[in-house]
């Protein structure tokens, strides 16, 4: 449960990134690691691509090929779908965040 966990706030963050910019794969992870101060700077080629193979699947993300400096880069773009998936899924998470705090403040208290 704990790496299926962890790709999903991977995806979410991904999903957060696309629904700013349309991004190539390398824009997304300097992204990521710029916003979460260094937190998630350990996301490699490895964790991101099968997340995005799995969002372009699921026609969520759709991707497209640009010739930037004689070089090939597959950008990254959301779709309809996929703005209303990320909405979701983000509005999941942070109903999830609410619940783990009022938890954990409760837990705290206890110690007064």
């Amino acid at each position: 449960m704990g790496k299926q966990n962890n790709i999903f706030k991977m995806e979410l963050l991904v999903l957060s990134v696309l629904n700013q910019n349309t991004c190539y794969g390398y824009e997304i992870t300097t992204t990521i690691k710029q916003l979460s101060s260094g937190i998630f700077d350990d996301i490699k080629e490895g964790t991101l691509y099968p997340i995005l193979y799995n969002l372009v699947e699921n026609k969520y993300v759709e991707s497209y090929n640009k010739i930037v400096n004689n070089r090939v880069r597959v950008y990254y773009k959301l779709t309809d779908e996929g703005q209303a998936y990320f909405e979701n899924q983000a509005n999941i998470f942070l109903e999830n965040i609410e619940i783990i705090q009022e938890i954990v403040k409760r837990g705290l208290s206890r110690n007064e």
